[in-house]
């Protein structure tokens, strides 16, 4: 017998022709399919429908999702999903990254979800099978909702069905979206931090300063952490070239830094001011509440010999009472390194301002005004900071009452003026406060709540004509805490902060268009830290990644200021 040859040599030859084959038609097959999802997926849909099993999720077993929908009618009445993100009605900037799909289903008998993404200006669809509820996009499948959803709303629907004896829907839930050509087109500066007030206060190495940008799928970088000193309110110029920060240098809690804004920020001591400094007559030491930087970041205006009350409290819903009983404006000039008082037309101690913010020209200043009808410091023998542990903010905010209004002053070169109150924003029987200026000067957002001025459960924003006018409640306030707005350089978003879903704060953007409307809001939820809350975010106008760390010079760390008590 020849070595080439052996019993069955001919049988296993054809076979593994077949196999070769097969092999080889499979090949073919995939690179046409990636040839043609690839293409389908950088612009408008075809018109057949792309179907997909979520790579995050486990092995689904009902098969395609062709096969799962012979069981669907949209006509029938199914039992409800409940779609936690997105909003429906909700509106997306074009130039943002993917975001967290999840969905809250009831139904005790789903073992598989299918989410369908319809869209008006194609018949196709898209079909994700999906065995948990939640779903983040791809980037490139992502990129085909946004372009498909500019012109009219794509529809998002989540099938929840069961397996056996064959594939069967039993519920859905069905939301719609919208793209907006507006980019957002800026990164966002804010400040993570952990639970309750009394503990991230005191642990303020645990703070994580971060510049998101709303465009990528990474988690955002943290340019600051890890540091003694805690810090917190901040605004940036106009141009993003000068940053201004509150931060507790050598224990001075009248701390304020201003510099320049570079890739790595390195803060000297010539870059700290002190609101300590500014005269008083009662020993007390300054915090200089509410400090923000002018839009050309020559002068910083604040809220000087201020007294705060702050009843700290355990709900991680509401972890503190908090609102200024002295204060007036002041503000602090770059070029001569002066600080002086702001003339608003008031000079009598029971006035309370506090909380300014400039015009975009710089022209004017924004502020929130209170008369104080009681001595909360005498009342209280000083000790206005205490805990309140087992008290809720309901009850508190009955016993301590507090009425803002919105005024505006003049800048008038530093000289000030007769403040007036904003109409629409004061007098009102409500508390009025945070108002902001958009960029183009065209609107003002504020926030308003019953009571109180930070972090009121609330507490909603509002929107009116920047001369003052008829206040709208704005589309886009969640049901508990809306504020810390900021706008996007552009004029045409605004984010801001929610305790919607959880006690901690999350960071929300809507959007606005030239006729001051707003949309409902989308979450930004990849800015989310497990155990961590976002606040105080502020739009810097500059690239994303144009600051990438900020650390106090070597030496400066361990200098302790003695500040008299």
């Amino acid at each position: 017998m020849s070595k080439n040859t052996c019993p069955g040599s001919g049988k296993s030859r054809d076979n593994l022709q077949v196999v070769l084959l097969s092999v080889l038609f499979v090949f073919f097959l995939s690179l046409a399919f990636s040839v043609a999802f690839n293409a389908g997926i950088t612009g408008k849909v075809g018109a057949t429908p792309y179907e997909g099993i979520d790579s995050r999720n486990h092995e689904i077993r009902a098969g395609n999702a062709a096969h799962v929908l012979k069981s669907y009618n949209p006509q029938a009445s199914y039992k409800k999903i409940e779609i936690l993100n997105p909003l429906d009605g909700s509106v997306y900037p074009r130039d943002m990254a993917s975001p967290f799909f999840k969905w809250l289903d009831r139904t005790t008998d789903v073992e598989n979800w299918l989410v369908r993404i319809d869209f008006e200006t194609s018949a196709a669809s898209i079909r994700i099978l999906c065995s948990r509820s939640q779903w983040i996009p791809d980037t490139e499948l992502w990129e085909t909702v946004k372009l498909n959803s500019l012109d009219a709303p794509a529809q998002i629907s989540v099938l929840g069905y069961k397996n056996y004896p064959a594939p069967e829907i039993v519920s859905r839930g069905t939301v719609r979206i919208d793209t907006s050509r507006d980019p957002v087109g800026a990164p966002i500066l804010f400040r993570r931090v952990p639970p309750s007030f009394s503990y991230a206060h005191s642990h303020p190495e645990l703070m994580e300063w971060c510049l998101a940008d709303i465009s990528s799928v990474d988690d955002p970088p943290v340019i600051m952490s890890r540091q003694s000193y805690c810090a917190s309110c901040h605004t940036a110029s106009a141009n993003g070239e000068i940053l201004g920060m509150d931060m507790d240098y050598r224990g001075d809690k009248g701390s304020y830094f201003v510099t320049g804004v570079g890739k790595n920020i390195l803060l000297k001591e010539e870059d700290f001011i002190s609101w300590n400094d500014f005269p008083r007559d009662d020993g007390l030491q300054s915090s200089g509440l509410f400090s923000r930087l002018s839009p050309d970041g020559l002068h910083v205006v604040t809220t000087a010999n201020d007294i705060s009350f702050l009843a700290k409290i355990s709900d991680p819903y509401c972890s503190q009472l908090f609102f200024p009983i002295q204060g007036h404006l002041a503000f602090y000039s770059k070029p001569d390194r002066s600080m002086h008082r702001l003339f608003t037309g008031q000079n009598r101690p029971e006035i309370i301002e506090t909380d300014p913010s400039w015009s975009p020209d710089g022209g004017h200043i924004l502020f929130s005004r209170t008369l104080r009808t009681r001595d909360l410091y005498a009342e209280l023998g000083g000790d206005t900071i205490f805990s309140a542990v087992d008290a809720d903010v309901e009850n508190l905010n009955k016993q301590y009452p507090v009425h803002f209004n919105v005024y505006k002053v003049a800048f008038n070169d530093g000289n000030g003026g007769r403040a007036v109150p904003l109409e629409g924003a004061s007098y009102n029987g409500r508390s009025n406060y945070f108002a902001r200026y958009s960029p183009d000067g065209r609107w003002i957002v504020f926030t308003q709540s019953a009571t109180g001025l930070v972090l009121q459960p609330d507490s909603r924003l509002y929107i009116l004509p920047a001369g003052g006018g008829e206040a709208r409640r704005m589309n886009c306030n969640r049901s508990r805490m809306n504020s810390w707005h900021t706008w996007s350089p552009n004029s045409r978003w605004l984010a801001f902060v929610s305790k919607e879903n959880m006690p901690y704060t999350e960071m929300y953007l809507t959007h606005i268009d030239e006729n001051g409307n707003d949309s409902i809001p989308v979450l930004a939820s990849r800015f989310n830290k497990p155990g961590y809350a976002i606040n105080v975010p502020e739009f810097v106008n500059i690239e994303a990644g144009g600051i990438q760390s900020i650390s106090l010079q070597s030496g400066l760390q361990g200098n302790e200021r003695v500040v008299d008590p």
